[in-house]
């Protein structure tokens, strides 16, 4: 027993001893470039194993003495990677937004009920699917499901299955109604998006700005259906966690999280060509070897994946329905089918419509200013984004879809604009999301 404790002890020494070479990096610095970077890991690893073996010969009172030595990590920002004070504050913003929308919600509606704060909308088809499934939603050109008071006719065929299985199965489990069920997975998701977000942006970004990338994506306004009982906050999740899994050369894990995205949202499917591009030797166009990215195994872990969850949907519907592609037939319910990118334009005199349509050609021009700055494969995920809702005819919900622009809210960290007015933007960007708030309280179709 006295042995175990002794080996316990030295091993937390030499772990502890690692963590403090990282402030003595002096003679490292003399080596320019990669030379140096190499320099630094074998000083940091001889410093940890000179120190530790000299521990296993002396008392535990040096123990003591080291253990007391401030380190520059503690041990929940060495595993989460963000300090504790980050984490407080992302939860004491996410608790403030809620409560922020529950209040609303309560002055406006008179309903006190929390879980229904958050629920409208296209909140309704998730909850029908997730207690009843798609059975007897048959589907076709002529009569989809649901009749609406616009004449159009509906079906939960146009939503994908994995966010209302989600919400089953947490129902199921904790023994609670649906609502409630959404807003638990809201409470999982809202973090770890938070968490991954900030993960994938200190890939590409010194810590500080990642950080200050972080907050001011939180803060975005349109982020606020990351708080709804929609499925943008598992998508956004899934879509973080494959490129995490990319960047770390973990293709088959990407592939995985990329089949589930697919079940999420069909937009998915479309980004494969960005992901098969996620390289970091892959910058501009004249890098890419088409050759050499057909021939890459990791390319086809990727992507078969997410063709395979696709295939499998399609058979289910073409099952249920007779139609594999139920899901577009259905989105005429909503005034949506197949057309020319520039249709959906200002179609309509209502305030959502000529709002969005602003929006989307602001969006095409910042992207179009920024597009030197941008990666082959950022500028494909960005370019899909934006055109996939627009060949449908219709500019709806690009509010909410342009939260996943990831791309480009990284390029515009990178830029002396973003590090000059970064508080002007979190106070702007604050205020324009309490704003959303009221808007989807009061039940405004900017906010569908």
């Amino acid at each position: 027993m006295l042995s175990l404790q002794w080996h316990s002890t030295g091993l937390k020494c030499w772990m502890h001893l690692v963590e403090c070479s990282l402030s003595r990096q002096w003679w490292v610095n003399l080596l320019p470039g990669r030379e140096h970077l190499m320099a630094l890991r074998l000083e940091r690893t001889l410093f940890g194993l000179a120190q530790a073996a000299r521990l296993w010969a002396l008392d535990e009172s040096l123990l003591r003495h080291f253990e007391s030595t401030p380190c520059s990590f503690s041990p929940l920002e060495r595993v989460l990677g963000i300090s504790p004070k980050g984490i407080l504050a992302c939860f004491s913003w996410f608790a403030g937004i809620k409560l922020v929308v529950y209040l609303i919600s309560t002055l406006v509606s008179g309903d006190c009920s929390w879980s229904l704060a958050f629920h409208r909308f296209d909140s309704y088809w998730y909850s029908r699917i997730a207690e009843f499934g798609y059975v007897g939603a048959e589907v076709s050109t002529q009569a989809l499901s649901i009749p609406t008071s616009d004449g159009n006719e509906q079906s939960p065929w146009a939503f994908f299955p994995a966010y209302p299985a989600c919400a089953a199965f947490l129902s199921s489990i904790l023994a609670i109604d649906i609502p409630w069920s959404m807003e638990v997975l809201s409470w999982i998701t809202v973090p770890t998006v938070a968490l991954l977000y900030f993960r994938w942006s200190s890939i590409h970004l010194p810590k500080g700005r990642a950080r200050s990338s972080t907050f001011a994506y939180l803060a975005f306004p349109f982020t606020i259906f990351l708080f709804f009982h929609y499925s943008d906050g598992l998508y956004v999740a899934a879509f973080l966690g494959a490129m995490i899994a990319a960047d770390r050369e973990h293709r088959w894990v990407s592939g995985l999280i990329l089949a589930f995205a697919v079940l999420v949202r069909p937009n998915a499917l479309f980004l494969l060509p960005a992901m098969a591009l996620y390289n970091p030797r892959i910058v501009r166009w004249k890098d890419v070897e088409w050759k050499a990215v057909m021939k890459d195994p990791g390319v086809w872990q990727m992507c078969i994946p997410p063709m395979i969850s696709f295939v499998l949907f399609s058979l289910y519907q073409r099952r249920m329905t007779g139609d594999p592609m139920a899901f577009a037939t259905a989105q005429a319910g909503w005034g949506r089918s197949w057309s020319y990118p520039w249709h959906g334009f200002f179609r309509s005199g209502d305030f959502a419509t000529q709002f969005e349509s602003v929006y989307t050609v602001a969006l095409i021009g910042i992207c179009a200013l920024l597009w030197h700055r941008l990666r082959a494969a950022f500028r494909i995920m960005l370019v899909v984004g934006i055109l996939a809702p627009l060949l449908s005819g219709s500019v709806d919900s690009i509010t909410r879809f342009s939260m996943a622009f990831l791309p480009l809210f990284l390029v515009i960290s990178r830029t002396q604009f973003f590090e000059r007015y970064y508080r002007w933007l979190i106070i702007c960007f604050a205020i324009l999301q309490l704003g959303c708030v009221y808007l989807w309280c009061t039940g405004n179709l900017l906010m569908a």
